[in-house]
Formats: structure tokens, C-alpha cells, sequence
């Protein structure tokens, strides 16, 4: 069996795929354990962050929505306590 001793390898590199073979210097292709050594690799195609995205944007307008009844309460909270010192108590629990 020959050994070779000067090769090249070239990859072809996609968004799903990469492709590759092996060639001597004079661009034969080469044998490995007997096969002709080229291939393809196909991967699984990527999934989008759009579902992580819908998440990450409602977590934010229901964090933007607690601040908002935070700041009013705030706001609110003398001309409301001054009629009933519980209301807030009440608001949370019901």
C-alpha cells in the first residue's frame, strides 16, 4: 500500500452543511481505510428565536405593568389611605 505523503483537504462549509475531500498533489482523490475519502455533514436545520423572543417581550410588559400600578399606588397612596388604611391590603389579596 502507497503512503501519501503530501495532501491537501478541502472543505466546503454552508449554513446547513459541510462538505470535504482529500486529494494528493496530483489531485487524486485519496483512499482512507479503503474508501475514497470525501463526505458531506448535514446538519439539523437551526431553530429561530422568535418563541424565546415572545417570552423575553412579555416578561418585559408584565415587569413595565407592575411598575406602572407600583408608581400610581405611590402616587396614590395619601388621598387613598386616607379613606381606607387597608385598601392596598385588600387589592393585593383579592
Amino acid at each position: 500500500m502507497k503512503k501519501i505523503t503530501n495532501y491537501s483537504v478541502g472543505v466546503d462549509i454552508g449554513t446547513g452543511s459541510v462538505g470535504w475531500a482529500v486529494i494528493d498533489e496530483n489531485y487524486k482523490l485519496c483512499k482512507l481505510k479503503g474508501k475514497d475519502a470525501w463526505g458531506a455533514l448535514i446538519f439539523e436545520d437551526a431553530k429561530t428565536a422568535a418563541e424565546r423572543r415572545g417570552f423575553r417581550a412579555q416578561r418585559r410588559r408584565n415587569e413595565r405593568k407592575k411598575e406602572r400600578i407600583r408608581f400610581l399606588q405611590e402616587l396614590m397612596s395619601d388621598l387613598v389611605l386616607a379613606k381606607d388604611e387597608s385598601f392596598f391590603i385588600k387589592l393585593k389579596e383579592s
